[in-house]
Formats: C-alpha cells, sequence, structure tokens
C-alpha cells in the first residue's frame, strides 16, 4: 500500500520535495532549480484540506470537500496549484 508520502511524491513538480511532517500531514516544499526555498504547503490527509506554510494546526487554505476514488491527488495537486500562486506573487 502507498503511503501519503509515495503519493504526493508522485505529483510533485520538479525540484520540488515533500517530507512527511506528522502522522497524516506531509509537508511541501518549493525550490528552484538553483535550491532557493521559495516557499511551503502542508497537506493533511486526516482533515483532508491544505495550509500554507508549515503548519500543523491552523485555517485551511480552501472549503472545498474532497472525497471519493481519487481524493488524495485532488487535493495534492489543489495544495502545489496554490502553492505556485503564492509563489508566482
Amino acid at each position: 500500500m502507498k503511503t501519503n508520502l509515495d503519493i504526493v511524491k508522485k505529483l510533485l513538480p520538479e525540484y520540488w520535495k515533500a517530507s512527511e511532517f506528522t502522522k497524516n500531514t506531509v509537508v511541501i516544499t518549493a525550490f528552484s532549480e538553483y535550491n532557493y526555498c521559495y516557499g511551503y504547503v502542508t497537506v493533511d490527509f486526516e482533515y483532508r484540506c491544505f495550509r500554507l506554510g508549515m503548519a500543523a494546526i491552523g485555517q485551511p487554505e480552501s472549503n472545498k470537500a474532497y472525497r471519493g476514488r481519487g481524493w488524495k491527488e485532488g487535493l495534492i495537486t489543489d495544495a502545489i496549484s496554490r502553492l505556485k500562486e503564492v509563489v508566482r506573487d
């Protein structure tokens, strides 16, 4: 069975990294090709939400409900997209 971290790593953009923060959370770190850190997003699989920054608790970034087959991939994709928006600004 694939872990949450395995699923996240499969969907990461080039140069980005992921690490397990707690049992049910993964932190995605946006890096440049020169290893410059742009920012973080925390994906919480227990509460099915994500938060900008490295935070185990806090206000979710989206009120979207993630359900059904493929909800993890949808959650991760939305978290990555949100971090990309912030990094571009």
